[in-house]
C-alpha cells in the first residue's frame, strides 16, 4: 500500500479526510466562533469523492472549499498538500492552508499547524503568516467582515506573531461590521493598551471603516445612469 509522508496510508488519509480528522493528535483549540458556515446546496464537497476513493477529485473539491473560504476545505486541503496525495507535495502550501484553517478556529487545525511548523523551515512560520494576511486584508477590503475577525486572531500569541494594538485594530473593525464574536477580545485587548494607543486605532479603525464599509454601501446605493 503507498504510504504517505510520516508513514500514513493513502486509504488511511483519505478516511481521516472524510471524517474530518487530522493524521495528529487534537490539541487544545481557542475558541473564538464559528469555523465556517454551513454546507448549502451545490457547494464543493470532497466527501463523495473521498467515498469513491477518488482522490484527484477529492483534492479539486478540497481547493474549491478552500477557496471559497471554508475552513474544513482549506484543513482537508493542507492534508493532500502535505501528504502530497493527488497533488504535489508542498510544504509552504500545506502550512498556508493550515494557517488559514486555524486562524478560524476548525477544530484540530491549530494542532497540525503546530505539528507541520516543527518538521518544516522555521523562517516559513512568518513567510506564510504575512501572506495569510495579505489574503485576509485583500478579502476584508473587498466586504468579506468574517476576515476582520480572522485578522484580528493572527496577532494572538497562540500564532506566534503576537501584536495587540493591531489585533484590537482588527476586532473593532470586526465588531464594528456586525461580527460579534469579535467582541470578547476587543473588549480584552483595549484594557491592555495605552489610551493613546485606543484613541489611534480607533481613529485608523474608523478612517478604514469609512473608505471600505460606509463608500461602498453609498456607490452600492446610488442610482445607475
Amino acid at each position: 500500500m503507498t504510504r504517505t509522508k510520516f508513514g500514513v496510508p493513502m486509504l488511511c488519509l483519505a478516511a481521516a479526510l472524510a471524517a474530518g480528522e487530522a493524521a495528529w493528535a487534537a490539541g487544545p483549540q481557542p475558541a473564538a466562533g464559528p469555523a465556517s458556515s454551513p454546507k448549502t446546496p451545490g457547494a464543493p464537497d470532497p466527501s463523495e469523492a473521498l467515498k469513491a476513493r477518488d482522490l484527484p477529485e477529492a483534492a479539486r473539491q478540497a481547493r474549491l472549499q478552500a477557496e471559497q473560504g471554508s475552513a474544513e476545505g482549506q484543513f482537508n486541503l493542507a492534508l493532500f498538500f502535505w501528504h502530497g496525495v493527488a497533488v504535489t507535495q508542498n510544504y509552504q502550501e500545506a502550512l498556508r492552508w493550515i494557517t488559514l484553517s486555524a486562524l478560524a478556529d476548525f477544530p484540530r487545525a491549530a494542532a497540525a499547524r503546530a505539528e507541520m511548523l516543527k518538521a518544516t523551515d522555521p523562517a516559513l512560520a512568518k513567510t506564510v503568516m504575512d501572506w495569510a494576511r495579505a489574503r485576509l486584508i485583500k478579502e476584508a477590503e473587498a466586504g468579506d467582515d468574517r476576515a476582520l475577525v480572522l485578522l484580528s486572531n493572527s496577532f494572538a500569541p497562540q500564532f506566534g506573531f503576537e501584536n495587540p494594538i493591531e489585533s484590537y485594530y482588527w476586532a473593532l473593525l470586526a465588531v464594528t461590521a456586525g461580527q460579534v464574536d469579535a467582541k470578547r477580545r476587543r473588549d480584552s485587548l483595549v484594557s491592555t493598551l495605552k489610551p493613546a494607543d485606543v484613541v489611534k486605532t480607533q481613529d485608523k479603525a474608523a478612517e478604514w471603516y469609512a473608505k471600505y464599509r460606509e463608500s461602498a454601501a453609498k456607490n452600492a446605493a446610488a442610482p445607475k445612469g
